[in-house]
Order: structure tokens, then C-alpha cells, then sequence
């Protein structure tokens, strides 16, 4: 196994050619050539003083047309969902039969609470899809903030589905005073 066969060197030198001459796809976006370039303290002619290393940061990959075009409205949806399933799982644990239950109007729940459970499950959801950049995060944050400030109005179109997550009478209480769940 010391000495490689004929094939592995065509193949070797067909790359290191390949290379050289510049025809082949560059995946890194960048040429390093050797070792990194180092300062070291003693070079320098100063003391006590660590190497620095000359580092090329790469950020994130850019997105795609394709991204764009079908992630984007996917992390909307996303966004106001996870607002709604924050307001619902508040909802349940603070009223009525909850865990954990406040002696609150049916129709008024503290809201930064909500916000909390909502925004820690948005957040959660764009650590775990990789939602977190660009884009992406921009669409879950519009979709967070539409669903945050129109839950009223999209209660008043659809309220036979909210009766299903909410009691009937906090949906009545929330169609007929827009502004009391704020």
C-alpha cells in the first residue's frame, strides 16, 4: 500500500493540473496557499504579546431565488403561528381550568405573558428550521408582528375556528372590543 497504483496518480495529477491552471470550481470562494500567516511576539520584537492569526471569516451562504420564493412565505406562516399557539397555550394555562391560573377578566390576558410564550416558541422554531438569518428571519418576524397586531381582526373573520381553541365567550368578548385583548 506504500506505492499508489497508476490510476489514483493520472487521476492526482489530472486534479493538481486542474488546479493549477484554474479551470476547476473554486468552493471555498478564496485561495490559501501554505501554512497561515502568523506575527509571532518575537518576530515582532515585542514581547509577551500573543501570535495573531490572520483568519478569513466566512458569513452565511446567500440565499437563493428558490429560498426566497418558497422558505420565506413558509417562515410567515411560521411566525404567526407561533404567535397564535403562544396566545392559545397562555390562554390554557393562565384562565379559566389552568395550571396556573390568574384571577383575570375571561376576555383580558396579560399580554407581555403571551408575548413571552410566543416569542420563545418563535424563537425555538428558528433555531430548529435555521430560520435565524436573512430573509428568513425577516419573514418570521413580519409574520410574528402581522398576526400580533391583526389576531383581532382575523378572530372577527374566522371565529368558528377560534371557538375551538378559545372559549366561545372570550371570542365574543374579543370580536365585540377590538382593542381589550391589549
Amino acid at each position: 500500500m506504500a506505492s499508489m497504483s497508476q490510476a489514483q496518480r493520472d487521476g492526482f495529477d489530472e486534479r493538481i493540473n486542474r488546479i493549477r491552471s484554474g479551470d476547476s470550481p473554486n468552493v471555498l470562494g478564496r485561495i490559501e496557499v501554505g501554512p497561515r500567516e502568523e506575527v509571532r511576539a518575537h518576530e515582532a520584537g515585542k514581547r509577551g504579546r500573543k501570535a495573531r492569526r490572520a483568519r478569513v471569516r466566512t458569513g452565511h451562504p446567500p440565499e437563493s431565488a428558490l429560498s426566497v420564493m418558497f422558505i420565506a412565505p413558509m417562515a410567515l406562516l411560521i411566525g404567526a403561528l407561533s404567535f397564535f399557539a403562544g396566545r392559545v397555550a397562555a390562554f390554557h394555562l393562565f384562565t379559566g381550568q389552568g395550571m396556573y391560573r390568574l384571577d383575570l377578566p375571561v376576555w383580558r390576558i396579560d399580554l407581555w405573558g403571551d408575548i413571552a410564550i410566543a416569542a420563545t416558541l418563535a424563537l425555538l422554531l428558528a433555531w430548529t428550521l435555521r430560520l435565524n438569518y436573512g430573509v428568513r428571519r425577516t419573514a418570521l418576524l413580519l409574520g410574528f408582528a402581522a398576526m400580533m397586531s391583526g389576531e383581532v381582526l382575523v378572530m372577527q373573520e374566522f371565529p368558528e375556528v377560534f371557538e375551538r381553541f378559545y372559549t366561545p365567550s372570550y371570542v365574543t368578548a374579543a370580536t365585540s372590543e377590538p382593542f381589550a385583548l391589549f
